[in-house]
């Protein structure tokens, strides 16, 4: 015998037991609650997963360049240095992939450019400054010559060197202005650390050459003509306007002179030698020191501070 007295709150959908009718309103507001939930918990469960993998790429990123102030200084040098070199590898890819997005960025090692230039031979090599030299050589790969740029990371201004250069051929866009075709960052035959960028190989050489072919034991009667002078002139002058009046911030090269002005079959003149440029911020002023400013004895301005001392070297 079943007993329904007392249970006030029951019903039935048809006329039973003398039970009342049960109200359909009641289990339709239960609908969209559950609508609500179903919709709800997705969306929270995505948030959570969101957070869980930033969560986990800060940490990887903090392993992989760890702040100064948790870290020795030594190891936090060595650790921000990591990461301007692939700062800087990523720059040369871009410029390079910006030049012509056709051609992809060919792989040189170490390797490549000890047998391209010979052992980095004397007989290979163009010229050879405190922060780095330059050869010329040939890849098995690609018979044409090039010229090999290798950084002496020994000296305190070899580094700093290298990334000017990158941030520089990063920035820059212009016809006047040498473009490197690839790089090689790896380590050498003793373990240290080794950068070069290469280049396309200028058939006639630097302005300096011409300009004083009896200091280079070159041909005598290779003399410039008018035509060409004026020219030449007017490549550099449009690059350096480029520099100084087109990019945001302006650019001052420090090291202009004939040496680094460079001269491909067509007699165009390319400017080239970026390690001492210095890109000039807004409110920022160049301290006024040889040291801080670089450049050539007889071309530095007599005043850098000023903007139209930038001409100077020209």
């Amino acid at each position: 015998m079943v007993v329904l007295d007392g249970n006030r709150m029951l019903c039935a959908r048809v006329s039973m037991l003398g039970l009342p009718i049960c109200d359909d309103t009641q289990t339709k507001n239960h609908v969209p609650l559950l609508r609500i939930i179903m919709i709800i918990t997705p969306l929270i469960a995505a948030v959570l997963l969101l957070y869980l993998v930033v969560t986990v790429w800060k940490r990887r990123a903090q392993l992989t360049f760890p702040r100064c102030n948790k870290i020795p200084g030594v190891l936090c040098k060595v650790a921000n240095r990591k990461k301007r070199e692939a700062v800087a590898n990523q720059k040369i890819r871009e410029v390079v992939a910006c030049s012509n997005h056709k051609e992809t960025l060919k792989k040189i090692s170490y390797g490549d450019i000890l047998t391209a230039t010979n052992w980095f031979s004397s007989v290979h090599t163009i010229s050879s400054t405190c922060t780095g030299s330059v050869y010329v050589g040939r890849f098995k790969s690609d018979r044409s010559l090039v010229a090999i740029k290798v950084f002496n990371l020994n000296e305190p201004g070899g580094y700093g060197s290298y990334f000017t250069e990158c941030e520089v051929l990063r920035s820059t866009r212009h016809r006047n202005i040498m473009r490197p075709m690839t790089l090689c960052s790896t380590l050498d035959s003793k373990n240290h650390e080794f950068k070069a960028l290469v280049f396309k190989f200028m058939v006639d050489g630097s302005l300096d050459r011409w300009l004083h072919s009896e200091q280079h034991n070159v041909i005598p009667d290779r003399v410039l003509s008018f035509g060409q002078r004026i020219c030449i002139a007017t490549d550099v002058a449009s690059a350096l306007d480029y520099v100084h009046n087109q990019l945001t911030p302006p650019l001052i090269h420090c090291d202009l002179k004939p040496h680094n002005v460079l001269l491909d079959d067509n007699m165009t003149a390319r400017l080239s030698d970026f390690g001492s440029a210095k890109f000039l911020l807004p409110g920022q002023v160049i301290r006024k020191s040889l040291v801080d400013v670089g450049g050539t004895i007889g071309y530095i301005a007599p005043d850098p501070l000023l903007r139209v001392c930038w001409l100077f070297s020209f």
